[in-house]
């Protein structure tokens, strides 16, 4: 569990009526206590929550929202009590974190003068030093001869604090340190949030306004919203939707176009092909119809060659009987009925020719009288035609007037009104063309220049886009790098503390505050100023003295131990040394030895006195010991006796001397019989020789112990046992030595132990020391945090440079669009248009039909002044048939008249003859008169035929050669058909397959022509289509162009009239109009472009599909959605958690409450009820079915849909990512709502009017426990270590002790600190664990303020002594 920071002491300085305070808190908790006007309130909104953000207004100053405390007000003071101007003063919260001794104040300094804005800065300690104990926020300055604490300026405290915090200037900064260093939430709308709800929960009385439904909003209020980071990604999402949206509108309108075009173009393409199809089916039959020709050419050659030689025979035969005839007729001639008869004939033949010319005249003049009927007719529709003319022309004007309107172009009411002047006679266009044209020039430059200016509009967009999509990219970067940073500078606190924890663990190193100071100044500037090694050098000097003071200690042991393993060697070699000696010896200086060894390898025979005598038998075993004492004293007991003379070196000889009738050492000692190498003799003269009790004598000994040698004489200390003197002795003090020096390596070696389980114990220390150094907290996780931050930085400065970039061209596009918006304003200003490309596009649509409809009207009146001068030429013809017909009547009628005078005439030449009476000669006459009539008839007409025969001979020759010619001609126009239309198909238009192309009724029947319609009315219509469409694909720069097949060589020799048109009709049939479109760079066909065009279309609306699905996933499955059901969760566990607390509460009513959290009802009807909603919303995405998924999709796309629809027609103000808040704001979903329940009554809803009902106890519980709850929901959102701070002013005011005793026990249970205040309250409450009681005292009008401290410890309330105070802060 991470320690908790908890607000550990709160002071003042020159503040109000303190001089300087300083306020202990108890486990974070402290209450303020007093009588009204002793300060309680002004001290505590002095403290919180100025101290959490720094604000200073009034409104924050007074619990009752009122503007009539300042803070200036506070500093100065009442200028008729102080009389201050000027003064400076500080306020700070100092926060440790539990189970540590680490420590970090936050405060503010504020300088006020009268009359003048106040200024205030804000600072945060963050190196363990402590106000009041490493430093002080006041300066000792001599004044007047006395000492007086002035405090510290601005400058001065940055000075001081240093590296170790930071002091900033504005409120906001101050709120983020405070954040940063105490609170860790997220966000800081989270954090202002938490002070808001702070001020609510201040509060001193029950407002008037209070109810449930006031509590349901602050509840719902403390639940976390989704932030804007959260929501980022859909708002972006929806954007980008919209955007595609908009695009596939675009290919909507170009699927649209490019659909009709393309049906305009098929129709012209199905035309184009089936023209081409029937001529080549029109060659076909006429190839086949010239072949039929020829072949009935020659047949009809054969038979007029028959014919000529049958008319030839027949003429000859005629020619005789004329010759016969001849001869007979001249015969006749000279008879009187001749003259007669010839001239009956001539006369008939003059009658006949009048008859003939009647029936001409006749018939031409029923000719005339028939073109007169139809003159008539004409003049008369001719007249209609204008009149309906004249209607139409004034119905096109007026069509006309709505597209020069809608066009923009203002000439048409003056060219109308010219043109209606001249209805009736030529009227010249050229102005109005010329108008039109240069309105059509200036639309199409405005529209190019419009068009220029929304693509640089939307290049500008595009790029603000890009830079808004890069700024996003940073914008995220800087929240990582910001994460990063608040990791980093969470994990420097979270390592501070483990600095603290360890420095703890292992006090054996006396770490003192300096190191935590030093180390938290060193982690301020980690990795930039200072490494993470030196951080660790501010507690590695304590741990090397530890280490060092170990080592010391561990060379003592070890010296120690070497000394004692010494001198058991010592003893050891002793030992062995006394065991391998005979008998012991004296010690004996090492020359002495060397010397005694030098007289054995010379071959000395000697010996120390003590080997060669014994004690006589009646000598006292006291005086043994004086006497042996007193012989090592005087150095006789080892000194050599031998009977030898040697040369004395580095040793001492016994020479004999005896005594005789003395008192002498012989009377104590005897020879040792034992010993072989000295005489008995010399060892008893020797002895004589040192005399016994004489106290006279130069050398001797006493009984008591005392010796003389020359000028010494002494009294040796008595020996413990006789060592020397005699076998047995020497043998007992051997063993004596044994012992001692096995008793002497015994205790060396315990000693010896003792030194190595120290040494071990101090090698262990020094291993531990070791191991905890070791376990000295390391940097991993700051080194990652860093070089996460500093890697977010190096992406942020690129992506910095990347939008620097990005704005430069975007600056450019601006220095340009600019530019273009002024030529844009001087194109546009004088037209009544909307400055929109569309607009012009829409103008020019217009304009393209005015254009037409002037032309149609050049054409209509040009068509009407031509049926205008037809008519006029019709009358006339018809004044001209008129007199014709007149005329001509009078001929007939005198033609008449010729008729019945020639019809009588012969009449009476007929009755002349009959009175001749030569009927025979008559009949012979007439007889040959007709034969040879008839022969002539017949030879004429022979002579007529034969030549028209052979005329036709050489004509059908002629035509036979034409004919051939002719029947190549059409081969060949069927080869050229064939070839176009194969070119056609190949075009690809028209979608065949290759092996269907040879049939061409299979291509025909595949055709789709509209039969109705002639080929100028379908070209009409694709010109139409094409202009009409140019706008909405004007990005793919439609063009369109004639292609025509170059003539074949077979043509240019062609030259016969009748077949030139046919050659001329191919050309034409053969020449069509190509759209094209560029794609890319490439030149396409409207059908490929439209295939191009469906598929992004249908790719933009799978992609906008996709966008959509990706949409709800993102709300279902992803980021969005996890946290919808994480907080709806945590709400739910929260609301439920409340419950449970209040229904657990035993207040002394009995009243108890509950709340539950209900979903709403849905909207609409394609909605869900939150209850569904959240139930999808809480299943395994991945489980949902898909009608389920559907479900949730339509609720959202609605909820969308109506929340853009509101921020539409609510206007400016609102984005779309207010919008996506409200609509995905799951606090909506559902509704709070308290319910109460009284003992032996039943649950009920908590209404107003209920609550008002209450007594002030119940409001009271009704109204704190929800608040306590939203405080404590609030805080779930800060770091770990938050403290949890309230405060109460007049806390629980108007509730009676058992339920403030249960509301101290809700606080408990929640965990939080708090300041509080109260008239009446002392805190003493068996719930309520600690607590710090300052009792503020202020006497009436005083400038001053005494605080008397008090201490409840859950069992008893005890007042505080300043000494324990300061040793408390110690």
């Amino acid at each position: 569990m991470t320690n908790k920071w908890k607000m550990n002491r709160a002071g003042l300085l020159n503040f109000w009526y303190y001089d300087e305070e300083t306020f202990d808190f108890e486990d974070g908790k402290l209450l303020l206590r007093g009588s009204n006007g002793s300060g309680k309130s002004v001290t505590m909104q002095s403290f919180l929550p100025v101290l959490l953000d720094g604000k200073k207004s009034p409104d924050r100053l007074d619990p009752f929202g009122s503007r009539s405390r300042r803070m200036e007000d506070y500093l100065l003071g009442e200028k008729e009590i102080t009389n201050r101007e000027e003064r400076t003063g500080y306020l700070f919260l100092e926060y440790k974190r539990q189970g540590t001794d680490q420590y970090v104040t936050t405060g503010i300094g504020m300088q006020a003068k009268r009359g003048k804005e106040l200024k205030s800065w804000g600072f945060v300690i963050t190196d363990n030093r402590r106000i009041g104990v490493d430093l002080e926020l006041f300066k000792v300055e001599n004044q007047n001869g006395k000492l007086a604490k002035i405090p510290r300026s601005r400058i001065e405290l940055e000075n001081l604090i240093g590296t170790g915090g930071e002091v900033v200037k504005t409120n906001q900064e101050y709120m983020a340190l405070v954040n940063k260093y105490v609170f860790g939430f997220s966000t800081m709308d989270a954090y202002k949030e938490l002070i808001e709800l702070l001020l609510q929960l201040r509060s001193p009385k029950l407002s008037k306004d209070f109810r449930p439904t006031v509590i349901y909003e602050i509840l719902e209020n403390a639940l976390p919203p989704l932030t804007d980071e959260d929501l980022r990604y859909l708002s972006d999402s929806i954007e980008q939707m919209d955007q595609t949206k908009q695009q596939i509108e675009q290919l909507d309108r170009e699927v649209k176009a490019l659909s009709k075009l393309t049906k305009a173009y098929d129709a012209y393409n199905h035309r184009i092909l089936a023209d081409q199809i029937e001529e080549l089916k029109r060659a076909i039959l006429r190839v086949k119809k010239e072949k039929e020709d020829e072949k009935a050419m020659v047949a009809s050659l054969r038979i007029l060659e028959s014919v000529i030689l049958s008319i030839e025979q027949e003429l000859r035969e005629h020619e005789q009987r004329e010759k016969a005839l001849k001869q007979t007729k001249d015969r006749l001639t000279g008879h009187r009925m001749w003259g007669l008869e010839a001239e009956r004939e001539k006369l008939l033949k003059s009658q006949s020719d009048n008859q003939n010319k009647f029936k001409r005249e006749n018939n031409r003049l029923a000719t005339y009288e028939n073109k007169e009927r139809q003159s008539k007719q004409v003049i008369e529709d001719t007249e209609e035609t204008l009149n309906e003319q004249l209607g139409r022309l004034k119905d096109h004007l007026q069509d006309m007037a709505y597209e020069g309107e809608m066009s923009g172009f203002g000439q048409h009411e003056q060219n109308a009104a010219d043109f209606g002047r001249y209805l009736e006679e030529k009227f010249s266009f050229g102005t109005w063309e010329r108008e039109t044209a240069a309105h059509h020039k200036r639309l199409e430059e405005a529209r190019g220049k419009l068009q220029t200016f929304e693509a640089l509009k939307e290049k500008i967009a595009e790029k603000r886009k890009e830079i808004s999509n890069i700024e996003h990219q940073r914008d995220e970067k800087k929240q990582e790098a910001k994460g990063w940073n608040d990791t980093f500078e969470e994990d420097k606190q979270k390592k501070l503390n483990e600095f603290h924890l360890w420095a703890q663990t292992y006090n054996q190193y006396g770490i003192a505050g300096t190191a935590h100071q030093q180390a938290s100044r060193l982690l301020g500037e980690l990795y930039v100023d200072s490494s993470y090694s030196e951080v660790k050098q501010s507690y590695l000097p304590f741990v090397q003295a530890y280490d060092d003071k170990l080592q010391l200690k561990r060379l003592k042991q070890e010296n120690e131990l070497n000394v004692q393993k010494d001198k058991l060697a010592d003893k050891k070699t002793e030992l062995e040394e006394r065991k391998a000696q005979r008998d012991p010896e004296p010690e004996r200086q090492p020359a002495t030895v060397e010397a005694r060894q030098v007289l054995l390898e010379k071959g000395v025979v000697f010996a120390p006195l003590y080997e060669l005598v014994e004690f006589q038998p009646n000598v006292s075993e006291g005086m043994q010991k004086r006497l042996e004492a007193a012989l090592i004293d005087a150095g006789l007991l080892d000194a050599l006796v031998t009977e030898q003379a040697v040369d004395i070196l580095h040793d001492r000889v016994l020479e004999e001397a005896p005594v005789m009738l003395a008192h002498t050492l012989v009377d104590y000692l005897k020879p040792d019989t034992g010993q072989t190498g000295i005489s008995v003799e010399q060892v008893e003269k020797v002895l004589q020789s040192i005399l016994v009790g004489d106290h006279d004598s130069t050398t001797g000994i006493g009984e008591d112990g005392t010796y003389s040698l020359g000028i010494l004489n002494g009294h040796a200390v008595p020996v413990e046992h006789v060592r020397y003197i005699g076998r047995e002795a020497r043998r007992r003090f051997r063993e004596r030595l044994i012992q001692e020096l096995e008793l002497e390596i015994a205790s060396i070696k315990e000693r010896i132990n003792v030194f190595v389980a120290k040494q071990e114990a101090t090698a262990t220390e020094l291993a531990n020391s070791k191991i905890a150094w070791s376990t000295f907290p390391e940097d991993l996780d700051l080194k990652t945090s860093f070089n996460e931050k500093r890697e977010a930085e190096r992406q942020i400065q690129f992506l910095d440079s990347q939008i620097e970039q990005a704005a430069e061209g975007l600056r450019k596009m601006d220095k340009d669009f600019q530019q273009l918006k002024r030529d844009v304003y001087e194109v546009t200003q004088t037209l009544s248009l909307e400055t929109t490309a569309e607009s012009y596009r829409e103008a020019l649509g217009f304009l393209r039909t005015y254009e037409k409809q002037l032309a149609e009207l050049k054409n209509q009146h040009l068509i009407r002044l031509h049926d205008a001068e037809s008519l006029r030429k019709e009358q006339e013809q018809l004044k001209y048939l008129v007199e014709d017909i007149d005329e001509l009547k009078g001929e007939l009628n005198m033609l008449e008249d010729t008729l019945a005078i020639a019809s009588q005439s012969l009449q009476h030449l007929d009755e002349q003859l009959e009175e001749e009476g030569a009927n025979d000669i008559r009949k012979q006459i007439r007889s040959v008169q007709h034969e040879l009539r008839q022969i002539e008839e017949v030879l004429a007409d022979r002579r007529t035929t034969l030549p028209q025969r052979k005329a036709e001979k050489t004509a059908l020759s002629d035509q036979l050669s034409v004919s051939s010619k002719r029947l190549a001609f059409w081969r060949n126009m069927q080869t050229s058909w064939e070839e176009a239309v194969r070119g056609e198909l190949k075009r690809g238009f028209i979608s065949l397959k290759e092996s269907v192309w040879q049939d061409v009724t299979k291509v025909e029947a595949a055709l789709l022509v509209d039969v109705s319609k002639d080929k100028s009315q379908i070209e009409r219509k694709l010109t139409n289509v094409f202009y009409e469409v140019q706008t909405d694909l004007a990005e793919h720069r439609m063009r369109e162009r004639s292609v025509k097949w170059e003539l074949e060589d077979w043509m240019a020799g062609v030259d016969a009239d009748e077949l030139l048109p046919i050659i001329d009709q191919w050309r034409q049939k053969t020449s069509r109009r190509i759209i094209e479109f560029d794609n890319r760079g490439i030149s396409v066909t409207p059908y490929s472009l439209y295939k191009e065009i469906g598929d992004a279309q249908l790719l933009q609306e799978n992609r906008l599909n996709e966008q959509d699905k990706e949409l709800y996933e993102e709300i279902l499955f992803n980021s969005v959605g996890h946290k919808l059901r994480s907080r709806i969760r945590r709400a739910e566990n929260w609301t439920e958690g409340m419950k449970k607390l209040m229904e657990s509460r035993d207040s002394s009513s009995g009243l108890k409450f509950s709340i539950r959290w209900k979903p709403r009802s849905a909207d609409s009807e394609s909605q869900l009820d939150t209850t569904d909603l959240v139930a999808l919303l809480k299943q395994d995405a991945r489980l949902l079915k898909e009608e389920d998924i559907e479900r949730i999709s339509t609720h959202f796309r609605s909820k969308i849909e109506m929340a853009k629809q509101w921020m539409l027609e609510k206007g400016e103000g609102q984005t779309l990512l207010q919008v996506l808040k409200h609509v995905l704001d799951y606090r909506k979903w559902f509704s709070f709502e308290l319910s109460y329940e009284r003992p032996n009554e039943k649950k009920r809803e908590l209404t107003n009017h209920k609550f008002f009902t209450f007594s002030g106890g119940e409001k009271a519980m009704a109204m704190y426990i929800p608040l306590f709850t939203a405080c404590y929901s609030r805080y779930l959102e800060a770091a770990d270590s938050a403290p949890y701070i309230i405060t109460l002013d007049e806390a629980f005011a108007g509730v009676d002790e058992n339920n403030i005793n249960e509301m101290f026990e809700v606080v408990e249970q929640l965990g939080f600190d708090y300041i509080m205040n109260s008239q009446v309250l002392w805190g003493d409450y068996e719930t309520v664990s600690r607590l710090s009681v300052c009792e503020l005292v202020r006497p009436r009008n005083a400038d001053f303020v005494t605080v008397i401290r008090y201490k409840w410890d859950g069992r008893a309330l005890v007042a505080v002594t300043d000494t324990e105070r300061d040793w408390q802060n110690e």
